[in-house]
């Protein structure tokens, strides 16, 4: 199933109160970070923070994937990038936008693409704007990626999280019995798949 999101971004000036705390980031005359939530980071985005200077405009995270057809991809001139394209079918590169972006206060004087509505821009679009002549960097995470905007992405995310924890038992265990395959409670009786 393919869906389209599109999430309000208002400059300073738009609708009192809609920013976050402290007022728009634009305002606060430092760089931010747009981190979109359903994307994990087995390493975590120190690695973009540290890459960011102020001599570029953006940092975005890029990741290697088998079908960047999926994604929006970076297109890349040295390590500039210079456009972004979302799930292009024939991709010019095999570098996944992350969902990680380290911006300059700059990102907000910027003109930004048309209005899809009223104060309303579509993330990629307004991303680009903010690139267009500018020196935004491409950096690679470190560890895995996963994009969770899926169930079965959710739950191999859970996976891989689960995997690197160290088992303990706090306790005694009494009567354990090991079951081959995956068993849940539903109410009153036990389900799943042997």
């Amino acid at each position: 199933m393919a869906s389209r999101a599109t999430h309000p971004l208002r400059p300073p000036g738009g609708t009192p109160g809609a920013g976050p705390r402290g007022g728009w980031p634009g305002s606060w005359g430092k760089p931010f970070v747009l981190y979109l939530g359903d994307n994990l980071f087995q390493k975590g985005i120190r690695r973009f923070l540290e890459a960011f200077k102020p001599s570029v405009s953006a940092v975005i995270a890029l990741v290697r994937v088998e079908d960047p057809r999926q994604f929006g991809v970076a297109v890349l001139e040295g390590n500039r990038v210079v456009r972004l394209l979302e799930k292009p079918k024939e991709p010019p590169s095999d570098l996944a936008v992350a969902g990680v972006y380290v911006f300059s206060p700059r990102f907000w004087s910027r003109p930004g693409p048309q209005a899809l509505r009223p104060g309303e821009y579509e993330i990629t679009d307004a991303i680009q704007a903010s690139l267009t002549g500018q020196n935004g960097g491409g950096r690679g995470g470190e560890g895995w990626w996963k994009d969770t905007g899926r169930h079965q992405d959710l739950l191999d995310a859970n996976r891989l999280l689960l995997e690197e924890l160290t088992p303990k038992v706090e306790g005694d265990v009494v009567e354990s019995q090991l079951t081959a395959g995956w068993w849940w409670r539903r109410g009153r009786r036990w389900c799943g798949a042997p």
